[in-house]
């Protein structure tokens, strides 16, 4: 079966599934970096709101050997789940001076995602982009999440300095940066102590936030760089391994750059999903000029 006809039969049996009352329909949509998926939106007559389903992993697992009868009980199963938030408030988007309240920051790639960026407001940083979000944290789905375009501030009557004000104060309040070694890291998510020995500890770093979801973005603010380097003391370099988190490695313990990265390409290409990959590069900070530069890139 061919995806085309496998996304046919998926909104067939849907359909047959929820009856007429409900409405179908599917969606493309472009993601971070360009990632094209296939959402499947299932709304009830009265709600506004439908969960994002999306069929392009379903359509994976069954190239792997899931049934179809296995793939549609997991969509129904998003969908009863969806259900559960029926119609959310989306005054915190809607209103401005809730928006305020509610805009974050996020970085992305800018080469790619310039067609995204033509349609939304956002601020160049070296190599990459700057974009915001208004988000919500809901007891049922967890995080929703807006992309905001250029439209919307239009409707909220503000100009992109206000917005970008605003998340920036929002993003420290909401999703403080978090600075710890590697080791640190593991033994915290791993609720023991794996690495005693201080001395054995290996100089790599990690730059991300406190939910560790869209943490790379701490990398553009220099007082943060400039606290890192005081507590490194030592220059440094940013590795860039997703869009939730960055490497920084000590300047004083690499002897060949380009092994940065080739770690950081190795990264982006076996452990990091399309959409979540920030940069092919390697930044280099400098604490004398107190500066932030691209050291290499693809």
């Amino acid at each position: 079966m061919s995806y085309e006809e496998f996304l046919q039969q998926i909104e067939l049996r849907v359909k047959k599934r929820i009856g007429k009352e409900v409405r179908t329909r599917i969606i493309p949509v472009l993601k971070n970096n360009s990632v094209k998926l296939d959402s499947l939106s299932i709304l009830e007559q009265g709600n506004h709101i439908s969960p994002a389903i999306y069929l392009n992993g379903y359509y994976r697992e069954y190239l792997s050997g899931t049934s179809m009868d296995v793939i549609i009980a997991r969509i129904m199963g998003c969908y009863y789940r969806g259900k559960r938030i029926g119609n959310l408030d989306t005054s915190f988007f809607t209103e401005t001076e809730k928006m305020k309240t509610h805009v974050v920051c996020r970085l992305i790639n800018f080469e790619k995602n310039k067609k995204i960026l033509d349609e939304v407001p956002h601020r160049i940083f070296l190599n990459l982009a700057i974009v915001y979000y208004c988000v919500m944290e809901h007891e049922t789905i967890g995080m929703a999440a807006v992309l905001i375009r250029r439209e919307h501030l239009g409707m909220w009557g503000i100009d992109e300095k206000t917005l970008h004000d605003a998340a920036v104060r929002n993003t420290k309040r909401m999703l403080p940066w978090d600075f710890r070694s590697m080791s640190e890291l593991i033994n915290s998510m791993m609720n023991t102590e794996l690495l005693q020995d201080s001395s054995q500890e290996v100089p790599l770093f990690v730059l991300s936030n406190k939910d560790k979801s869209f943490g790379a973005v701490w990398m553009t603010d220099a007082e943060i760089l400039e606290k890192i380097g005081e507590k490194l003391k030592d220059n440094y370099y940013i590795l860039p391994s997703s869009v939730h988190e960055c490497l920084i490695v000590p300047a004083a313990v690499v002897s060949d750059e380009r092994m940065l990265l080739e770690m950081v390409q190795e990264i982006n290409e076996t452990q990091v999903e399309p959409e979540e990959v920030l940069a092919d590069a390697v930044y280099q900070y400098d604490r004398g000029q107190k500066n932030l530069s691209v050291l290499m890139q693809v």
